[in-house]
């Protein structure tokens, strides 16, 4: 068997996966995104009246429980950290690497890459927090969500957050790492 051509059984699954020939012509000629369907938070909204002081929003996170380790307390008020000063109406998608035809997983650069080529951008930095003060019951996800934002440098370390339905904490968002074909993660739908 060629490590380069499919078998006929291979071909027929991969046809089948992708929605059939239409699906396979979609995918190829870039008119199929696969992740449009799978929005689940569509009314997020970041800065404008969203804005809260850095302190204010750090007590209000604290004070409901969903900030518990000093890493992120840290971090949430560093320098680092920039809330948005303009209003956003956020519109926001979960993807795996897997959604994003990347089965074996990848580097975050790479899965950014992908989300950007279905239509997907960069969060801004305070969206882990406008989650968990506004959609505590719009949660159509059981896991943990890895919050694509732009790096928040704290000690010379780039840092993100992810959410669940009850915390926010702080994950390294080093580029060396390896994400896993079914880590979730939070990307904005333009």
């Amino acid at each position: 068997m060629s490590k380069s051509t499919l078998t006929e059984e291979e071909n027929a699954l991969l046809l089948k996966a992708v929605g059939g020939v239409d699906g396979a012509r979609s995918l190829i000629y870039g008119s199929k995104h696969v992740v449009d369907r799978r929005q689940i938070f569509t009314n997020v909204v970041v800065g404008g009246v969203a804005y809260r002081s850095r302190p204010g929003m750090l007590q209000y996170l604290e004070d409901k429980g969903f900030v518990r380790d000093a890493p992120t307390k840290e971090i949430l008020a560093s320098k680092g950290y920039t809330p948005s000063t303009r209003r956003f109406d956020l519109k926001l998608t979960e993807v795996t690497p897997n959604d994003l035809n990347l089965p074996n997983g990848a580097f975050l650069s790479d899965i950014i890459t992908a989300a950007k080529s279905h239509g997907l951008t960069l969060c801004p930095q305070d969206t882990a927090a406008a989650i968990m003060t506004q959609m505590q019951g719009d949660w159509t996800s059981k896991s943990r969500l890895t919050v694509v934002s732009p790096p928040i440098m704290f000690n010379g370390a780039p840092w993100l957050f992810s959410v669940s339905t009850k915390r926010m904490k702080a994950e390294p968002g080093d580029y060396g790492h390896h994400w896993g074909p079914l880590d979730r993660f939070l990307f904005r739908h333009v």
